[in-house]
């Protein structure tokens, strides 16, 4: 959290203890009709701060679906924050073949290893960058009618 966010919640903390109290003080000290009449306004604009408060955050929030410190900005790149398995082409024409045979499995009651985790921040800013956070078990080529071996 940020300084700012952080003032701000300070300050949402201290304003709302400041109306429970003043609250607590009006059902004390008055009687029971004016009571709810202040209860119900204070009520009516806590409910239009809960919601201006909401909307904020919900502009202020990134798209649920962009995955955080990766970065492809660049025209046709890719950037992948764990492992890639296969092929990842940038080029135009490209033949490209995964490779045939991959290593055994391994026997049986062997766990899998899992993908690779996200290392940090991928970036690929440039034109067909390709920006691999973990391990690469493939093919990753950026250039024009690229080809493998058969």
């Amino acid at each position: 959290m940020n300084g700012s966010m952080r003032v701000w919640a300070w300050a949402g903390a201290v304003a709302g203890i400041c109306v429970a109290v003043a609250l607590v003080l009006v059902a004390v000290l008055v009687d029971l009709d004016t009571g709810d009449r202040v209860a119900s306004v204070v009520g009516a604009v806590a409910g239009l701060a809960g919601c201006a408060v909401a909307l904020v955050a919900l502009l202020r929030e990134p798209a649920a679906d962009a995955e955080p410190g990766i970065d492809a900005s660049g025209e046709r790149a890719v950037g992948v924050g764990g492992g890639v398995r296969g092929i990842v082409s940038t080029g135009d024409n490209a033949a490209l073949r995964a490779p045939d045979a991959g290593p055994p499995p391994p026997p049986a009651g062997t766990p899998s290893p899992g993908p690779s985790p996200s290392p940090g921040p991928v970036s690929a800013p440039g034109d067909r960058a390709i920006a691999i956070g973990g391990d690469l078990d493939g093919i990753a080529s950026t250039g024009d009618a690229a080809t493998t071996p058969p």
